[in-house]
């Protein structure tokens, strides 16, 4: 979940809750295919080589795929192969959704579409942003054995839903917040019902969905249709949750699946993260604080920046499109990165200069203090 920020003032809103489809074919190794609105992307395998992720899992403007596209341009400039770079995106979609679920206005799709449209070249290669995907892939490097991998995630982000209601969303009650909290009401509602059912397995998987923190990755596929489709978490939760117990880490980037899958590459790996979303911190809270004990302190070797506490949000301007964590750090990134490797980075400086820029902004904006994002870090590498 991003903010948006509106006009310099203090009101903020909730990302739209979407559900869209698009049909899209299932295929092995690489393939090129035509995804909607004539947007290109690939299918199946990694390349071998790859050693940095650049994913954007947020939707539905360009505004993710942007700083995706911006990162990848950055790193093929300092010296990094096409090959060893997998991108990922979400397309722009045929059709938006209004809060009220009212398809919005041509005028307002073709915005969408025009913010998408220099993006094309930069994305033609990148892959659908979904989680079976992206944890497939980082598995797939356990026999390469790579000295050091980088992993840049961008896209909305939700605590875990039972906390939901705690949020401070602006500085006076909003429908918003009663939003938020249908969605928890519906949850618990889900959950007695499997109960009193006995669908033991189901209702595991929705307790895991309510129990987590989670970064959307908003493209998610269901086996028993070959299709992508493109919704909030809350709705994901009950739609696919069905009788398996894991469906959570299959359809929701959380930290227990994404610690799960860099522990399957050697110890010995540097693992470089940058995490990019409302309450990312949730992703590194210690053991004892982390819900189900999931978190990414439990991965070897690994140093993580994320864009706000486990109990903040991230902000975005709607107006250039930016959000605010991930403007400062590609600045900071490049004042900082002069051997042109994120290995050779001083990642504890890279945090205090983007941490000092994204307040700046915040203050700049007259964003109330108690919603600044605080920004964290996490390392256990020893060198």
């Amino acid at each position: 979940m991003y903010y948006a920020v509106h006009n310099m003032s203090k009101s903020f809103s909730l990302p739209l809750a979407i559900t869209l489809l698009a049909s899209l074919s299932s295929c092995t190794g690489i393939h090129y295919k035509t995804f909607r609105n004539g947007f290109s992307g690939v299918e199946g395998d990694i390349n071998p080589k790859t050693r940095i992720f650049l994913v954007g899992g947020g939707y539905p403007n360009a505004t993710f795929a942007r700083e995706v596209a911006n990162q990848k341009e950055y790193w093929l400039s300092q010296g990094y192969s096409k090959e060893q770079i997998a991108c990922y995106y979400v397309p722009p979609p045929t059709d938006l959704i209004d809060e009220k679920g009212e398809v919005l206005k041509d005028t307002q799709q073709a915005e969408v579409l025009k913010q998408f449209e220099h993006l094309k070249h930069s994305v033609e290669d990148c892959f659908m942003a979904s989680t079976k995907s992206l944890i497939r892939h980082i598995e797939s490097l356990q026999k390469e054995n790579p000295s050091s991998i980088y992993i840049y995630i961008t896209g909305h982000g939700l605590p875990p839903l039972k906390h939901l209601s705690y949020v401070a969303i602006s500085s006076k009650k909003s429908d918003k917040e009663s939003d938020v909290n249908d969605w928890i009401k519906d949850m618990n509602d889900r959950i007695k019902v499997e109960k009193s059912k006995k669908k033991w397995k189901k209702i595991l998987s929705l307790e895991q969905w309510v129990n987590t923190y989670s970064l959307q990755m908003a493209a998610v596929r269901k086996k028993a249709f070959d299709t992508y489709y493109f919704m909030d978490p809350p709705a994901m939760a009950y739609e696919f949750a069905e009788d398996n117990p894991n469906a959570v880490n299959d359809y929701l980037l959380t930290p227990g699946g994404l610690s799960n899958a860099l522990n399957k590459l050697p110890h010995s790996t540097k693992k470089y993260l940058v995490l990019m979303g409302c309450y990312s911190g949730g992703f590194i809270l210690p053991p004892q604080q982390a819900p189900q004990g999931h978190t990414l302190q439990n991965v070897q070797n690994i140093s993580v920046l994320t864009a706000s506490s486990s109990i903040k949000v991230s902000f975005i301007n709607p107006n250039d499109l930016k959000t605010f964590y991930g403007e400062s750090y590609f600045k900071n990134l490049k004042n900082l990165n002069k051997n042109k490797t994120f290995d050779s980075i001083d990642w504890k400086e890279l945090l205090k200069e983007t941490k000092e820029s994204v307040l700046q902004k915040e203050k700049s904006l007259k964003i109330d203090p108690k919603l600044f994002s605080d920004p964290q870090f996490f390392s256990n590498m020893k060198n």
